[in-house]
């Protein structure tokens, strides 16, 4: 197939992957949110930002590095191989390591005996990786779709019933642990009809590709540190039940993102990586990516705002009232955030891993600033999530004159389309408060589908009549890759 049918091939196989995907992290947060305590939520949350921080050094970056590469040898990806078994290896140890001092800096006991458990998935992941990698480099997103779909069923139904007899925080864990050996064993089965690693290792031959790499970790590293800072000052001030409340929002919110935004991201780096020295066309890619992508989200998470009090209490219950308003706000701060996420796929398709950490290491200092001093003008959990919204807005808005810099990305059409994209969902939300003010649903599940329905209509609506960008998306994705 040529680029172009590739790349809308990998939209539609990571499309499907993105819905499968929310519908499954929806259901499964919503029964574990009646099966579980705020205060489960919240341990999981704690294991969660200590656990990220061992994801880059056990990567070393090399994923971004094969994929930017244009020749690579079956020696290098051998070597690569074995670096990253082992490097999984040693992550692991240093996490039992420091297990009892992140139980005393949370003064949580049992998380020393949980982080030592979860640590097992640095053993089972980088087995599979490589193969993972290598199929998106040469934009063959069925396989790992197929993939992660089965890896997701197995792990939903073992986390479910394990909540369901009472075990707790346990049945987080041995969830991600069944996923993450369920998807390594199908990648390895299917990877080495494609790749067969070679008993070959030599440092030196892989010595380019791994000061690529080194850039990544240590950007990965300050990106860690900007995407926890919030759970680990939350879990440190305010205690296990505030970042369960908190968690259990910003899970919700950032499921989409998580899912959708890798739907544009996971396709446009290996296609920006080839097309990095045409102007011309890198602009085009980016600016429909970002169309795309804001398409969805703005509607998504508009409405996510408005009818968050009937999202909380229809699917988690009652008891998490406490999270309505921080869902609200954390709303519009991934909207935010989403914006500038296939940013990055620019700056390494340039080559430039090096600005990228240096961007990130801003982010992160900037965003424990804000957070700090929200917690000192009140110490309250609404108080610190207003606080990084706030960053969203300012400091993050600055990560666009970066791309356009760097990338020779022109903007202004692109932000267009943006303020066309957001006076539409504003005429949403307004439709639906609207409705929800004329008439008086007494049943919130009645309330939700009318709220969906009339929303999705009016925003489809607006796109077909005054948004031709939206027709021309339209068209190709109904294309046959």
């Amino acid at each position: 197939m040529s680029l172009k049918e590739k790349s809308i091939s990998g939209v539609k196989w990571n499309s499907f992957s993105a819905a499968f995907g929310s519908i499954m992290a929806l259901s499964k947060t919503a029964i574990m949110a009646r099966l579980l305590t705020p205060s489960d939520f919240g341990l999981m949350a704690m294991l969660e930002g200590v656990m990220v921080f061992g994801d880059p050094l056990s990567e070393m970056g090399m994923s971004n590095a094969i994929i930017q590469a244009k020749v690579i040898t079956r020696k290098q990806l051998s070597t690569l191989y074995w670096l990253n078994i082992g490097l999984g290896f040693v992550v692991f140890l240093l996490m039992v390591l420091i297990s009892p001092l992140v139980a005393d800096f949370y003064n949580e006991e049992q998380l020393t005996g949980l982080l030592m458990l979860l640590a097992l998935t640095f053993i089972l992941g980088p087995i599979g990786a490589q193969f993972n990698v290598l199929f998106q480099k040469e934009l063959n997103f069925s396989l790992p779709v197929k993939i992660d779909f089965i890896a997701n069923i197995i792990s939903f139904i073992i986390t479910v019933a394990l909540a369901y007899t009472g075990r707790g925080v346990y049945a987080l864990i041995y969830g991600k642990l069944a996923r993450t050996l369920v998807s390594t064993v199908l990648l390895v089965f299917f990877g080495l009809r494609y790749h067969r690693p070679q008993f070959y290792f030599n440092i030196r031959e892989v010595k380019k590709l791994l000061s690529f790499g080194a850039f990544q970790i240590a950007e990965r590293y300050g990106y860690t540190l900007a995407g926890n800072w919030d759970k680990i000052l939350i879990g440190k001030f305010l205690g296990a039940e505030q970042l369960g409340y908190y968690n259990i929002a910003i899970t919700l919110v950032v499921m989409p993102m998580a899912t959708i935004t890798p739907i544009i991201s996971k396709v446009i780096y290996p296609v920006f990586s080839q097309i990095s020295d045409n102007a011309e066309k890198l602009n085009r890619y980016y600016s429909k990516g970002i169309a795309l992508l804001m398409t969805i989200n703005v509607p998504l998470y508009f409405g996510v705002a408005i009818t968050a009090r009937e999202i909380v209490i229809l699917f988690f219950g009652a008891q998490w009232t406490p999270a309505i308003p921080i869902l609200q706000i954390a709303s519009i701060m991934v909207l935010i955030l989403s914006f500038g996420h296939p940013g990055g796929s620019i700056i390494l398709a340039k080559g430039r891993a090096d600005f990228s950490f240096y961007w990130s290491i801003i982010t992160s200092l900037s965003i424990f600033i804000f957070i700090l001093l929200a917690y000192y003008i009140h110490q309250s959990l609404l108080s610190i999530t207003i606080g990084i919204l706030f960053h969203r807005a300012t400091v993050g808005s600055l990560w666009h004159i970066v791309i356009s810099k760097i990338g020779g990305i022109e903007y202004v059409p692109i932000l267009k389309n943006l303020l066309i994209l957001v006076g539409f969902g504003l005429v949403m939300c307004l439709t639906i408060y609207g409705i929800n003010t004329i008439f008086s649903f007494t049943n919130l599940v009645v309330k939700v589908l009318v709220n969906v329905t009339i929303g999705a209509a009016v925003y489809s609506t607006l796109l077909l009549l005054y948004d031709p960008n939206s027709k021309e998306m339209i068209n190709l994705l109904r294309k046959k890759a």
